[in-house]
């Protein structure tokens, strides 16, 4: 089965896409901004594994650590990063 792609959206729906874009952005950028509240090694790593999409061991080839040890890491950064977006009420 073959999908046509080159139908445009409508007007409508062009418009709803780019108010969801916006909103995507305004969070992504209040939720960077947090993170320069955090400890510098839960930044690094999410910084590694969200930002820059590396795999869990190359983050944990550029930071010196185990990969077992990165996974833990990102655990703790991510409820903290969690913990500043409630404080802020930035909604994810």
């Amino acid at each position: 089965t073959e999908f046509d792609l080159s139908q445009d959206p409508t007007p409508e729906e062009a418009m709803i896409e780019a108010e969801d874009e916006a909103e995507q952005d305004k969070v992504l950028a209040d939720v960077i901004g947090l993170m320069d509240n955090l400890k510098p090694r839960h930044k690094q790593v999410l910084e590694l594994c969200y930002l820059e999409n590396m795999t869990q061991s190359e983050a944990a080839l550029v930071m010196g650590i185990k990969q077992n040890s990165l996974s833990e890491l990102l655990a703790n950064a991510t409820v903290a990063l969690k913990t500043q977006c409630d404080k802020n009420d930035v909604k994810l």
